[in-house]
């Protein structure tokens, strides 16, 4: 019984270092490099639209611009489109009117629910991880204290291929389901969760899209 409460122990501690604890306070640990990272790409797309930059980037060819000026056409057809798109769905997600703030509204209230099973379900794919990988590992210290003189080739063997199935699960599985649940609680902790985090793609998305408009400009400019 020692033995097995301690083949427990060393299972669930190994599992425990190699997945993220789920009940840590993710919002104060990501709040601030979060909120460090939305203001230097403000600065980024305000540097992007400073005439000298424009000119620069002009001049030297820089990608994705360069590819941008070769297909111009096709950029100067849609981009008005998808400007206007932006601009009408930014205010949907602002409000400011009675049908905006109705839209406003019920946006907010979806994406928080999205965002409350996105949450749930990360938290449980990285429980049901870690105990898969505790069972494993269980299982191999139970086969390893088990070995005799008479079992100990067929009990190599198993060990041969139990250790492979769990550097195989080490490799694949603990890193992707790490990842998603670090996608996940990104969205989490950014200022105003999953709501937030759409409103501030859509008006960077929009940014973007007026400074490019920048850009064709000056290769109309430049073609005159």
């Amino acid at each position: 019984m020692a033995k097995a409460h301690f083949s427990e122990r060393l299972a669930r501690a190994v599992a425990g270092r190699l997945f993220l604890p789920v009940e840590a306070d993710y919002n104060r640990v990501l709040g601030v490099p979060l909120r460090v990272l939305v203001l230097l790409a403000l600065f980024g797309i305000v540097a992007l639209s400073a005439p000298p930059v424009v000119e620069r980037v002009w001049d030297e060819d820089i990608w994705p611009f360069d590819s941008i000026r070769a297909s111009h056409a096709v950029w100067e057809s849609w981009l008005p489109f998808a400007v206007t798109g932006l601009e009408i769905l930014l205010a949907l997600l602002i409000g400011g009117s009675v049908f905006g703030e109705w839209a406003a509204a019920h946006s907010k209230s979806a994406l928080d629910r999205l965002q409350a099973s996105v949450d749930a379900s990360r938290k449980e794919d990285i429980v049901d991880a870690e105990d898969e990988l505790e069972g494993r590992l269980r299982r191999y210290r139970m086969l390893l204290e088990g070995i005799t003189w008479r079992n100990i080739v067929v009990r190599l063997w198993e060990l041969f291929f139990l250790s492979r199935d769990i550097l195989a699960f080490v490799v694949r599985e603990v890193p992707r389901t790490n990842a998603r649940f670090v996608t996940a609680k990104i969205g989490v902790a950014f200022p105003g969760g999953f709501f937030g985090l759409f409103a501030f793609m859509t008006f960077g998305v929009l940014s973007i899209a007026k400074v490019l408009d920048l850009y064709l400009n000056r290769v109309a400019s430049g073609a005159s």
